[in-house]
């Protein structure tokens, strides 16, 4: 038997880069808000934070990189939508539990533009 002291957690987290070009990246936060919803789409983009531009290959690039965890996801995101409109406390749970379950469908738009580049590892 295994014996553990000290914090223990159930939440999960995953370190990112995203590797983008600005248009590519205006791109992306349109199919992905036609994907999973305005809403959805917001709490994920909020997550990513803001990036970092560079030049990669002799062009414009925007680099983003963090960490997300699955406690207390989209926090920032839902908390910009209320100062929009009034949300209830199941509503605020609702979404930030639909952009964790569907963040993966950023990856997959960035990943099929040919473009960028995204990678990630578990915590």
């Amino acid at each position: 038997m295994k014996i553990r002291n000290g914090f223990v957690s159930n939440s999960s987290s995953s370190s990112f880069v995203i590797v983008t070009t600005p248009e590519k990246w205006k791109e992306a936060k349109l199919k992905l808000a036609e994907k999973v919803g305005k809403d959805v789409a917001e709490i994920i983009i909020g997550e990513i934070g803001k990036p970092k531009k560079a030049k990669v290959l002799g062009q414009n690039a925007l680099v983003f990189s963090g960490v997300i965890s699955s406690e207390e996801y989209g926090y920032s995101g839902i908390e910009a939508l209320k100062e929009k409109r009034d949300l209830t406390e199941e509503e605020e749970e609702d979404l930030s539990i639909k952009a964790f379950e569907k963040q993966n469908q950023l990856d997959k738009i960035l990943k099929a533009d040919g473009v960028s580049y995204t990678t990630s590892s578990q915590c």
